[in-house]
């Protein structure tokens, strides 16, 4: 039992660092001023720029698949009931996300997608694993 919700969790780990560092590295490169606002503590960023989403939805789709591949690699067993685990958790972390005061200066459309690119990142995931 541990050993399954490690997978889960060592899986989520490994998205969540890719997804966090990456979108400082592209905040830094397309969405300018939004660092400089966060370090200084305002609520309010500028709206991301259009490459900042495209590939933000890129890195998120990126991640999803390495944490797909370390939760199937860390599964003692039933691989696939695994990965709808992650899923699942990627499906609620994306909507508690979507639902954050943070997320007002993004697009409705990309608040919405965002959960469900994680979602397809995963099931890839199974599909080349």
């Amino acid at each position: 039992m541990l050993a399954s919700v490690w997978a889960v969790v060592a899986g989520f780990l490994v998205m969540a660092v890719l997804v966090m560092a990456g979108s400082m590295i592209l905040m830094r490169i397309y969405a300018p001023g939004a660092m400089e606002a966060m370090r200084s503590g305002q609520m309010t960023l500028p709206p991301p720029t259009a490459g900042y989403i495209v590939r933000n939805i890129i890195l998120s789709l990126g991640a999803a698949v390495a944490g797909g591949m370390v939760t199937l690699r860390l599964a003692p067993s039933a691989p696939t009931g695994h990965l709808a685990a992650l899923g699942l958790v990627v499906l609620a972390m994306g909507l508690v996300s979507a639902k954050s005061p943070g997320s007002a200066h993004q697009p409705a459309w990309y608040r919405v997608a965002i959960p469900f690119v994680g979602l397809g990142g995963v099931l890839l995931a199974g599909v080349l694993g």
